[in-house]
């Protein structure tokens, strides 16, 4: 799936109340904005994992160190990045 694709699944998914573009999830992958925390059921819904994914540290990490813990911006992307994949081998 391309990032226009991607950005279309998003508007579908939340109704159109998220509008996100081709352009904004080119931005996201090369680390020059975030996507809304709006945006992040949807992308979650999108990319198959559940919201939490996008907010937790990572597996084998103790919540009560890291309190409210969020993903470095970097591993974020990390995490969105593959979302193109995905849409991809669905497709096939």
């Amino acid at each position: 799936m391309t990032q226009g694709d991607l950005a279309y699944r998003l508007r579908e998914l939340s109704g159109g109340r998220v509008k996100t573009t081709q352009s904004q999830i080119s931005n996201w992958e090369r680390g020059v904005a975030a996507p809304s925390s709006i945006a992040l059921p949807f992308i979650a819904e999108a990319t198959g994992h559940a919201i939490e994914f996008f907010y937790t540290s990572g597996p084998g990490e103790d919540d009560d160190e890291q309190e409210a813990a969020l993903p470095s911006y970097h591993e974020f992307l990390e995490a969105i990045r593959p979302v193109a994949r995905l849409f991809e081998k669905a497709e096939q």
